[in-house]
């Protein structure tokens, strides 16, 4: 069935075909897809409790009536979810992503067929009202593109790189490589225009990636390394590798390549969070594709058979470039310490690492109270320095020669967004 938006109310014949294409024209035309079922004009509608206007001590109401717990889980709270006995995590841990996970009631609809789940990450609202995303934060943007057949998923994870919460997500089993680059760019043009794209080198990756380069206006939000760690100078793990690696030397500085050892080293992230700090892995389809995993006899970590691991390889592939990326600066994000975790890297020996150095940063441990004011006046004179500096209406007379002059030609503090540039170099012509 067709997913319900409340967008639909303000949807022409038109805009409303074009919606509903994306997922009965667009499945029947692919002939890559092993069509099992049916895409039928039904909408699928569900809404929270809180949405029809029924408070939880209604909810707890219809638990005392029924006695019933996994019933008012499935029907009222619309959490139709369970792990496996093979899950690579504790019982309790999927218990908690099942409690704790958010339904979202807001979407967007990018190019009038492609639905992203929106959720509250720190964006702020406009009009009292919270905003769809903001345009002022460099998002990371993992991608998995469909390897094709069998149902796989594209999937986009949208994540804000100051609190690693997501803000969006979305997955399709339809969309084609054409269509998934005309979504980046309007997504990029539009919405987020700071945003990093990382996406995983596999078959379609890599014509998504000549697409983008060659194609856009967005390549300058590709995101790119040159070192030799980053570009995965590892050890060859079959001949399909090989041939892929080499299909993609034009492209290797762009996006993740996921070998066995990097994805080793991605699921070790996912322990690390599920370990630390699980809540923020707490959205609807992310939750949903965690419970679904398995640890095989091999030791690898995968969805289980008939289902799929798309959102959290998308979810992954940002936030291994979030702890590997050697030049994530270059793109907005500038990144001191995990927002959660503290001092936190990654190494490609599959491990996650506190860094020495900083080890009792967040923690009392052998710190003084004379060390603490000390930092605190440090910050605080950084402040003062900065404020004096950008802003006429401040006087100081300590700080007052830190100010640049309105007129200075040398003055260098001009945000100029990365898509600028291209933009000035295509001369606006854009094919896509």
């Amino acid at each position: 069935m067709v997913p319900w938006s409340e967008k639909i109310y303000d949807m022409n014949q038109q805009e409303l075909h074009e919606y509903m294409s994306a997922y009965r024209e667009q499945y029947h035309a692919d002939e890559n897809i092993r069509r099992e079922r049916e895409v039928v004009d039904i909408f699928y509608i569900e809404y929270q409790y809180h949405q029809v206007r029924k408070t939880y001590d209604w909810v707890m109401e219809q638990y005392r009536l029924s006695g019933d717990k996994m019933a008012i889980r499935r029907e009222i709270l619309l959490q139709r979810l369970r792990g496996s006995t093979d899950s690579p995590f504790a019982p309790e841990d999927i218990e908690y992503l099942i409690q704790n996970m958010k339904k979202s009631d807001r979407d967007l609809i990018i190019n009038s067929k492609w639905r992203f789940r929106l959720y509250d990450h720190g964006q702020g609202k406009i009009m009292n009202q919270p905003k769809e995303l903001d345009e002022n934060i460099p998002y990371l943007v993992g991608i998995d593109p469909a390897s094709g057949g069998g149902g796989d998923n594209t999937a986009v994870v949208i994540i804000n790189p100051y609190n690693l919460q997501i803000a969006a997500e979305f997955k399709s089993p339809y969309i084609s490589g054409t269509e998934l680059c005309k979504l980046l760019v309007t997504l990029v043009r539009d919405y987020i225009p700071l945003a990093v794209l990382i996406p995983e080198k596999n078959s379609l990756g890599i014509y998504l990636i000549q697409m983008i380069v060659e194609q856009t206006s967005i390549a300058e939000n590709l995101y790119w390394s040159e070192s030799a760690r980053q570009l995965e100078e590892l050890t060859e793990e079959s001949e399909e590798d090989y041939q892929l690696k080499m299909a993609a030397a034009r492209w290797k500085k762009y996006g993740t390549y996921t070998s066995k050892k990097v994805r080793e080293a991605m699921f070790e992230i996912l322990i690390k969070h599920m370990n630390e700090c699980k809540q923020i892995l707490n959205t609807e389809y992310l939750v949903d594709d965690i419970c679904k995993l398995v640890k095989t006899s091999t030791g690898r970590i995968q969805a289980v058979n008939g289902e799929h691991d798309d959102v959290v390889m998308g979810y992954l592939h940002a936030m291994y470039i979030y702890y590997t990326g050697d030049n994530i600066e270059i793109f907005g994000i500038t990144k001191t310490d995990h927002p959660i975790l503290g001092p936190v890297e990654i190494d490609m020996e599959n491990k996650l690492i506190e860094k020495d150095h900083m080890a009792g940063f967040f923690s009392t441990e052998n710190v003084t109270y004379e060390s603490i004011v000390i930092q605190d006046s440090i910050r605080l004179e950084e402040e003062l320095k900065y404020l004096v500096s950008v802003n006429p209406r401040v006087h100081d007379d300590v700080y007052y020669k830190h100010r640049n002059k309105p007129d200075d030609p040398f003055n260098d503090t001009v945000n100029i967004p990365p898509y600028f540039f291209s933009m000035l170099n295509d001369d606006m012509n854009e094919i896509i």
